[in-house]
């Protein structure tokens, strides 16, 4: 059988499977059925320990991911989620914490918003600031305080469009067997919900708003619900948006709270650097809501999305989005 290095010369494959992961590459569904009645193997993976279905939910391919996912060989479309994280079962991610999760809600930890104290110290001049956004940060979870640029917000609403916020409630079924609504996905046994709502933006950023991507397609936003109350907001924008997306939460909210960049992991290509934009709003109670406006959207615990940047607002708690909730589960929805 002939064998073939792949472009980035980091492992080898047969010609069928190279063929596959072409066709996967180009969008191409007969190139892709061709591929495997010429003997494919799907579970083959690429230099980046990808399979050919994996590739297609990252690329965004949702007729060539259904049909792969459809096929008895396909392997497990969430099985790169599940090798990252340990077999812990009070983890809210894990398949197996339903069972051990009945009467109790999951365990959450305070995230870096909390664990490091803010330091309210005065913007640091212009230069000063330029040269820190310039330089690689050790880490996107280094001790926020050494990055901050401004104080927080006090008591500032911050919302996604003019009208998504923390806090609102939905009416939602508690029952796991009530009937649900169609632009909700629901896990541990429906107390926690992901609904795809559409999002009212200023008429002078809505066309900059629209999207067709592997989780949704228009001007939309994935708001996760606990117990009917939106606990994480996460909307997507074209990268080329960032700026316009700055200057609006800017003049909305003032400067952000915090500039920084940071080094993504990419499938099939060098690592990229992307630009952050943080707004941070403290309330009486001592709970630090964020803001972050990512130029380029690398929260779904995968490889970064260069076509799309992402608007995320959260709590001082774990209540994400991914991955709990996977693409796969949005891409089955549509």
């Amino acid at each position: 059988m002939a064998i073939i290095g792949s472009a980035w010369g980091a492992e080898a494959m047969n010609v069928t499977d190279a063929q596959l992961f072409a066709a996967v590459r180009a969008g191409n569904v007969e190139r892709v059925k061709a591929a495997i009645d010429a003997g494919a193997n799907l579970t083959a993976e690429n230099k980046d320990g990808v399979t050919a279905l994996e590739l297609a939910i990252n690329l965004g391919h949702s007729a060539i991911a259904k049909f792969l996912y459809d096929r008895p060989d396909a392997p497990d479309p969430f099985r790169a989620d599940r090798r990252r994280r340990q077999a812990d079962p009070f983890d809210p991610a894990n398949p197996v914490s339903d069972i051990f999760q009945a009467s109790a809600p999951p365990p959450f930890t305070p995230s870096i918003l909390t664990d490091t104290p803010i330091v309210n110290a005065p913007p640091p001049p212009p230069a000063v600031e330029e040269e820190k956004l310039s330089a690689p940060p050790a880490d996107d979870t280094q001790d926020r305080a050494s990055r901050q640029s401004r104080p927080p917000l006090k008591g500032t609403d911050l919302t996604i469009g003019r009208d998504l916020r923390l806090g609102a409630v939905r009416d939602l079924p508690a029952d796991p067997n009530a009937d649900k609504p169609a632009d909700c996905i629901f896990k541990q046994h429906a107390r926690i919900a992901f609904c795809v709502e559409s999002v009212s933006w200023p008429a002078a950023l809505s066309g900059k708003m629209t999207v067709s991507s592997v989780l949704y397609r228009g001007i939309k936003a994935i708001v996760r619900y606990d117990g009917g109350t939106a606990s994480h907001i996460q909307t997507l924008f074209p990268s080329d948006s960032f700026d316009a997306l700055v200057r609006h939460y800017t003049t909305a909210y003032g400067p952000p709270t915090d500039a920084w960049e940071r080094s993504l992991r990419l499938l099939e290509q060098p690592a990229k650097r992307s630009r952050v934009r943080a707004w941070l709003s403290e309330n009486g109670r001592g709970e630090t809501t964020e803001l972050r406006v990512l130029e380029f959207d690398d929260t779904r615990g995968g490889f970064a999305d260069l076509k799309h940047g992402a608007v995320v607002i959260g709590a001082n708690d774990d209540r994400e989005i991914f991955p709990l909730l996977s693409p796969f589960d949005l891409m089955l929805m549509d």
